[in-house]
């Protein structure tokens, strides 16, 4: 008799009078952290360029901020840690001093860590991963409990870039970009290596259009998306921004390998309540996979 695969629940969460509340709400339904006095917390950031959070590119403080505290009333004296890795075109270390994370880890007493800086530990990878291993930030590995803190975002190579394709930022490497032919393949890998324990998107004020992730357009949609199976959350940010999950390559590679699943259990506002259509020229897509496929 073939196994049945359970869904996984996804909070979907209009945002009201305050941040907190959403925050919490996000939590409340879903599942709520299991934390201890003195555990380590990480927080995977969406630093991908100079760009302020009012454009839509970048971590919006105001859900950071609401965040840690929220985390702070489930135990004492948690050791939470801003990460980031640094990136092709920009270090770590200055886009968390420039956009204002350095000021606001010192005001909250929390920590910040560039993990291209971080000591490395090997992660074995197997079929059907592409890699054969990465070598992974300790920090990241070590956590008690990690989040990934990602923005809802169009993205000219994948079409969206949310919770998976985060945590492909915590890969250490600099010249990420060497695996651009093969993108989708190594978001995976990245979440095969360092499963985030919990996953939030943020689309208060979300991105659209193919210059996605940093120069595409701002669109305020005043929703956060959360869940602990990154690969069902990443279907239903999927579904609100008007695309098949299907079609999206590093959703279906993250499922074939363990990652979660496609199959979702919505609670809170339901798909038909907050389904939106994001601006994306489809051509341009395709003429952009086309000449990866080239150049690979």
């Amino acid at each position: 008799m073939p196994l049945t695969v359970q869904s996984s629940r996804v909070a979907t969460v209009r945002v009201g009078d305050t941040i907190r509340d959403a925050v919490e709400r996000i939590f409340t339904l879903t599942n709520p952290p299991n934390l201890e006095k003195g555990d380590s917390v990480t927080i995977k950031l969406n630093l991908c360029f100079f760009r302020p959070y009012e454009t839509g590119a970048t971590t919006d403080p105001r859900v950071l901020e609401a965040l840690i505290q929220y985390l702070r009333t489930l135990a004492e004296n948690l050791d939470i840690i801003l990460v980031e890795s640094d990136a092709t075109s920009a270090r770590a270390d200055l886009l968390f001093k420039w956009l204002g994370f350095s000021d606001m880890a010192h005001r909250l007493g929390v920590r910040v860590v560039n993990l291209s800086n971080d000591k490395r530990i090997k992660v074995p990878l197997h079929p059907p991963c592409h890699l054969n291993a990465l070598w992974m930030p300790k920090t990241l590995l070590d956590a008690d409990y990690s989040i990934s803190l990602a923005k809802l975002k169009t993205h000219g190579l994948t079409k969206i870039t949310c919770a998976l394709k985060n945590q492909f930022g915590s890969i250490p490497y600099r010249g990420k970009s060497k695996w651009h032919p093969v993108l989708d393949q190594v978001i995976a890998d990245a979440n095969v290596a360092a499963r985030p324990s919990f996953s939030i998107v943020d689309g208060i004020i979300a991105m659209e259009g193919v210059d996605g992730p940093d120069m595409g357009k701002p669109r305020i949609t005043n929703l956060l998306v959360g869940g602990e199976d990154p690969v069902a959350v990443d279907t239903v940010c999927a579904r609100i921004m008007g695309f098949n999950p299907d079609s999206i390559g590093h959703i279906r590679e993250s499922e074939r390998r363990g990652v979660g699943h496609q199959r979702y259990e919505i609670v809170g506002e339901q798909l038909s309540e907050i389904r939106e259509r994001f601006d994306y020229n489809v051509f341009y897509h395709t003429v952009e996979t086309v000449i990866r496929k080239i150049r690979k």
